[in-house]
């Protein structure tokens, strides 16, 4: 594995530990200080800057979403070296509730570090997927928010 996927995969596994026990120390280690986090291609697109924001970010979504569902998943399907200190990442997000069809959808990341740290990660939606997914929460999550930001508006 590339150093830079091993970092990768350092990230990854201490954010899903945090996603459990809400420690988010590792998690933060992991980013510089004054990183960057963007998701695009949602209604919940986000610009984060700097480690506390997006902290905050993280665990502000969770709670609103990914805590709330019943069951959660994160299948990382494919990691392609782009540069010494960049790396695109492909995975399966999904996501089960009682009574609601699983909602599956595929997710492209993009990360650069410096020096062993994130300073930049962002989320990518592709639009094609994107009705089905805005279709679910409609239907089955009206009282669910993914947002990472309180202020955002939801398009």
């Amino acid at each position: 594995m590339y150093p830079v996927a091993s970092l990768f995969v350092r990230y990854f596994d201490a954010f899903e530990a945090a996603v459990s026990s809400d420690q988010w120390e590792e998690v933060g280690d992991c980013f510089a200080e004054d990183c960057r986090y963007r998701v695009l291609g949602v209604p919940f697109a986000c610009d984060l800057h700097g480690r506390a924001a997006v902290m905050d970010g993280f665990r502000r979504s969770l709670d609103g979403f990914d805590r709330r569902v019943d069951g959660r998943l994160l299948d990382l399907t494919a990691l392609t070296r782009l540069g010494a200190d960049q790396l695109s990442v492909q995975l399966v997000s999904g996501y089960d509730r009682a009574g609601a069809p699983s909602l599956r959808l595929p997710v492209t990341m993009y990360a650069e570090f410096e020096q062993d740290r994130l300073v930049l990660l962002e989320d990518r939606y592709e639009p094609r997927w994107l009705g089905g997914a805005l279709a679910w929460l409609e239907t089955y999550g009206a009282d669910l928010d993914p947002r990472y930001r309180h202020n955002e508006q939801l398009a």
